[in-house]
């Protein structure tokens, strides 16, 4: 069963520029095309990422969805139901959560929240308490249940925000850039707790949005391309891979980078080369970088120390790069375990 339908899904926002022109000037009416004709299908029980830039409309899709805004045209159905025609049934079906915690009450404790919105979701006193109590021991943050809501990281506001979105243990899940502004441990910390738990154990269907390529593909198990309004391309992550056709290229990124060099870079067939550093700081950062094809930079590989170096290839990630970083050990960087780099073009630089 499908737990997201839509067909040719259209947004047009109004543009005014000014009162006088709406006064002096009231046939002519400015839109901005924010969705243009969506057509997609989300299977049930299925974690699936929309994938775009900002301003790419991925927001202004899920609004639609989760009827905080109405479509100009097209059709979109949630669980059975029309976004439009069926709004309140369709919100007893789904949960919304977003990277932005300004709906959150931050005099408030966490636990006040929750009961809070609990209530506003109808829910009754005693099926309240318990599942307030159960998603702040699954997500974790029981410890700080009972503390202000302002005194919270964003990793922990960003979790509290999840168990808003469960409280009414929807069969949907609408999320909505979930680890935005997060470091690193708390982001992957979310992304194991949505994947492992919401889509495995619980077996809910999740519409995650978001512009961070790794993100959508570390967990996602189809993926869609939405740009300036249009899906440009949809399927799972091996099916875009051989898609995108991605060739392969070695990046070099050297501590040293003399004019020299890199002159010898860029001469080299399908080169390129860039400088940047932070001379202020004392280090020497990354001076220079080099891509061009394995086969033709074995001929630089005693032309400067290397820190470390990226291999793009299409058996890698969905953006065709897998990093391989090289360590300083007796003398000699290199990983003979990269794509078309051994011992023989990379493992024998000398630092």
């Amino acid at each position: 069963m499908n737990s997201i339908e839509t067909e040719r899904l259209t947004k047009r926002f109004r543009l005014l520029n000014s009162y006088r022109d709406l006064l002096l000037y009231p046939w002519q009416r400015s839109t901005k095309l924010a969705v243009d004709e969506l057509t997609l299908t989300v299977n049930g029980g299925e974690l699936f990422g929309l994938l775009g830039e900002n301003g790419a409309g991925k927001t202004t899709l899920i609004r639609m969805l989760s009827t905080t805004l109405l479509p100009t045209s097209g059709r979109g159905v949630v669980a059975g139901h029309d976004v439009v025609r069926e709004p309140h049934q369709v919100r007893r079906m789904i949960g919304l959560v977003t990277g932005d915690e300004r709906s959150f009450y931050w005099r408030l404790t966490g636990r006040q929240n929750l009961v809070y919105f609990a209530t506003l979701y109808h829910l009754s006193s005693h099926e309240m308490r318990p599942r307030v109590d159960a998603l702040l021991e699954t997500l974790g943050i029981g410890q700080y249940a009972d503390q202000p809501f302002n005194t919270y990281s964003a990793g922990t506001r960003q979790k509290f925000a999840i168990a808003r979105g469960l409280l009414t243990d929807p069969q949907l899940l609408f999320l909505d850039e979930p680890t935005r502004s997060l470091d690193p441990i708390a982001a992957d910390e979310v992304r194991r707790y949505i994947s492992q738990h919401i889509v495995g154990d619980l077996g809910r269907t999740v519409l995650l949005a978001t512009h961070t390529l790794s993100e959508a593909e570390a967990i996602c198990s189809r993926v869609g391309i939405i740009r300036h309004g249009r899906l440009v391309a949809i399927g799972s992550m091996d099916e875009l891979r051989r898609r995108m056709k991605l060739g392969s290229v070695l990046e070099l990124v050297l501590d040293t980078a003399s004019a020299e060099l890199m002159t010898r870079i860029g001469q080299v067939q399908g080169g390129r080369t860039r400088r940047w550093g932070k001379p202020e700081s004392g280090v020497r950062w990354a001076r220079g970088r080099a891509r061009c094809r394995p086969s033709r930079c074995g001929r630089l590989r005693r032309s400067s120390p290397v820190v470390h170096h990226e291999v793009t290839d299409p058996r890698g990630d969905l953006s065709g790069r897998t990093r391989r970083r090289s360590r300083r050990a007796g003398g000699v960087v290199g990983d003979a375990g990269c794509p078309g780099v051994g011992p023989g073009r990379l493992g024998g630089v000398r630092a």
